[in-house]
């Protein structure tokens, strides 16, 4: 199966088949680090990297992540990788954020995992900071 640009299945089989929605002329995929609910050894591409392959073998279809983690990225470093993307692929980046939630991705990966409220509250600071990094000079 071709899609737009030069990318195709087989040259992305495992990305477009693990995590990336190709519907209505938009690519999503999703920030984990591993499957998702139970892990397993399939694999498991990190997002951002994904996205700019995707980036780079399409000219039209939006492109983003279903929601980044907040807590897996320094905020000031997630708006210039954001900001980044959106340069690079002509504009077509869809930014989702949350707070996050899956508690064994974590502690995986050496992330301390606060209460909801406590993420709640970083995840308002976070926005404070990219929001600021994209408007202010």
């Amino acid at each position: 199966m071709a899609l737009p640009g030069r990318l195709n299945t087989s040259s992305m089989e495992n990305l477009c088949l693990i995590y990336i929605l190709y519907i209505f002329g938009i690519c999503i995929s999703v920030d984990h680090f591993h499957t998702v609910p139970t892990p397993s050894q399939e694999v498991t591409f990190e997002t951002w990297m994904s996205l700019a392959a995707i980036a780079r073998d399409t000219r039209r279809v939006r492109i983003g992540q279903i929601v980044t983690c907040n807590s897996y990225r320094n905020p000031a470093l997630l708006a210039k990788m954001a900001s980044t993307f959106d340069v690079l692929s002509h504009g077509r980046l869809n930014f989702g954020i949350g707070a996050g939630w899956y508690e064994h991705e974590y502690r995986a990966y050496g992330y301390p995992y606060p209460d909801a409220p406590e993420r709640l509250r970083m995840l308002r600071e976070a926005l404070q900071v990219i929001l600021a990094m994209w408007t202010q000079e």
